[in-house]
């Protein structure tokens, strides 16, 4: 009875170890621009901002579980005013880039991360942006860092892991510290990736978390993403700890019992 309370007990504290903050799946009826559009959970309470060269390229939409971005267009949600429940946040989408391409390696892809500010007077989409960018000809993921400028630099690079193929959906997953400002664990079409300690993820680089495309010679391309996520690792509640421990005295008692 004990063995099965502490099952129940720890089943309890384990289901609670994740807080989704944001869930999009990008489904709608209609072609709408993601300002108009609700995401499937949003805890902020605040609605899709826009970034990048919007009068040229276009707002980003969404339609039938996919969000649209032109290159040089981004979007994210505005994490201001809400308070995290855990230093410890993670980022997901699944990207599609088939026909992405361009020169330079630093900005041909796209991105997953966090917006400082949301700039619209510049056709670079990742300015004031801080995260991964999954380049589009050969899969390798670049970590950017805003500068004091608003422009984003590359601090690392990780190659891709296999056989890059642009014409598929690739899964990209990566957990960062708050405090620390590092990124935990990466993960990229079911493959680990580690980048070194940094603290390019301090907390005045994370008032937006977002996503878009990026490519330094222009339309027509497009990026897609999906089932974009974010998440937070949930501190137990001290209820629930006292049960585990109430659940952790049993056991011993009953272990002494037998003796």
């Amino acid at each position: 009875m004990v063995i099965a309370l502490n099952a129940l007990l720890l089943g309890v504290a384990a289901s609670s170890a994740q807080t989704t903050i944001i869930h999009d799946s990008f489904y709608d009826d209609q072609d709408t621009a993601l300002p108009s559009h609700v995401p499937d959970v949003n805890l902020t309470g605040n609605p899709w901002s826009m970034s990048g060269n919007l009068s040229t390229e276009g707002y980003p939409y969404c339609v039938n579980g996919n969000a649209s971005f032109f290159v040089e267009t981004g979007a994210g949600i505005s994490l201001q005013g809400y308070t995290l429940p855990s230093p410890n946040l993670t980022l997901s989408a699944t990207l599609f880039e088939n026909n992405i391409g361009g020169d330079d390696a630093n900005k041909r892809g796209m991105y997953l991360g966090y917006f400082r500010g949301i700039t619209l007077t510049t056709n670079v989409s990742t300015a004031d942006f801080t995260g991964l960018l999954l380049d589009a000809t050969d899969g390798s993921l670049n970590l950017l860092n805003n500068d004091s400028s608003g422009n984003s630099t590359v601090v690392s690079s990780q190659a891709y892991q296999g056989d890059w193929d642009s014409t598929q959906d690739h899964a990209l997953s990566y957990t960062i510290d708050t405090v620390s400002g590092s990124i935990l664990s990466a993960t990229l079409d079911s493959q680990n990736y580690s980048f070194a300690a940094t603290s390019v993820f301090a907390s005045t680089n994370l008032n937006w978390a977002g996503l878009g495309a990026s490519d330094p010679v222009g339309g027509p391309s497009r990026g897609f993403a999906a089932n974009f996520m974010l998440t937070a690792e949930a501190t137990p509640e001290p209820g629930t700890l006292a049960l585990v421990g109430l659940g952790g005295v049993g056991a011993w008692v009953c272990t002494r019992r037998k003796k």
